[in-house]
Parts: structure tokens; sequence; C-alpha cells
């Protein structure tokens, strides 16, 4: 089930958040004099064509990780820690997911994976998350924070994964967009600040549309 949400996530990511921006992409790449005529047609083929491969990779890494280790710590862990839907239980809940668990298990895990699924190492993994780690958890918490409280304190049990995982839906495919599962040039630079660059320009491209 998680692989399929998954892949349907990256499926959004490459063909309503990225088509979204793929003007304003066009209209940049145009208005650069040293662009050659083969280099505008490459990018072009390459945003226009949906890549399967990276598809069934993150909906591998959805089916793993969401898929399992984070059904024990949702329903297992923290039910067992927080069973009673207090405020105050709530709040715990958010603030363990979203300040222990998100940054220092969940992004980790995912940026590794993505580098292993890709050819490369755990540790060019781990740096390229070192690079974009500000960004991603302050995206991650715009999104999460009150969902999150919401859930743990005013949804019944019952439907606290149906909701979470409709919300997650549209996060995965967010985070999909942010940062594929595909080798794109800009990752292959080692600054902190040009991987930055790249989430911030596609953010800014998808909010002016």
């Amino acid at each position: 089930t998680m692989f399929i949400k998954s892949a349907i996530a990256d499926c959004m990511a490459q063909t309503v958040l990225e088509r979204k921006i793929s003007h304003e992409r066009k209209a940049k790449h145009k208005s650069i004099a040293t662009r050659s005529r083969n280099e505008a047609k490459n990018q072009l083929q390459t945003q226009s064509t949906f890549d399967w491969k990276r598809t069934v990779r993150f909906g591998i890494w959805g089916g793993m990780y969401c898929g399992f280790i984070e059904h024990i710590i949702y329903n297992v862990w923290m039910t067992k820690l927080w069973p009673q839907p207090t405020v105050l239980n709530a709040f715990k809940k958010m603030c363990i997911d979203l300040f222990v668990h998100t940054p220092l298990v969940y992004f980790p895990v995912y940026y590794t994976c993505k580098s292993v699924i890709l050819g490369g190492t755990l540790q060019a993994g781990l740096k390229q998350y070192a690079r974009e780690y500000k960004v991603v958890n302050v995206e991650v918490w715009k999104i999460w924070m009150f969902v999150q409280f919401a859930a743990f304190y005013f949804v019944p049990i019952p439907f606290r994964l149906m909701t979470m995982g409709f919300v997650s839906l549209f996060w995965m495919s967010y985070l999909s967009f942010l940062s594929p599962m595909t080798n794109e040039p800009d990752e292959m630079d080692n600054s902190q600040s040009t991987s930055n660059v790249l989430i911030e320009d596609k953010r800014q491209l998808l909010a002016t549309q």
C-alpha cells in the first residue's frame, strides 16, 4: 500500500508540481544568450520526459520506511507512551516526531536510501542532507506542525491513520519535488549554498505560478 501511495506521490510531483514550473524555467533559459540550441533542446526534452525509474525508487523507499518503521513509531511506541488523547500528550507526540524523529531519523534515512539506490554511498547521502537539512526541515515543520497536533488530539484513533495518510500523500509528493530520487546536476555540487539555492528556486518558482 505504501509503495503504491509513494509512487503516486512521485507521479504527482512529476506531472503537477514540476510541470507547473516548467514554463517559468523555459523563460529563464531563453533569456540566457550563451546557452546553445542543443542544450536548450536537451533541457526541454528532459523536462517533458516522465522518469519511471525515479517513481519506482521513491515507491521502494516509501514502502519500506513509511509502511514499516513509521507504523511502529506512531501506532506502537507513541500509543504505549502516551495512550490518552490529551492536549499535553498530543503536544509531546508532535514535538518528538518533528524535532527528534524527523531530523534525526526520517530525513537521514531518506537521503542515505536515495544515495544508495542511485549507486552512491551512505556518506554521500548524509553529506547531501547536511547541505539541505535546514530547508527541508523548515518545510516539514510548516506543513506538519498543525496537522500532527490536530491528528493526535482531535482525530479519533480509527480515523487517525487515514488523516495522516491523506496529508502524507501531498507531503511525499512535495518531498519528491524538492529532493527527487534522481541524479540532478545541481546535486553533484558540494556547496551547501548551491543545494539550498536549488530547493529555494523550486519553491519560489512554484509560488509564482
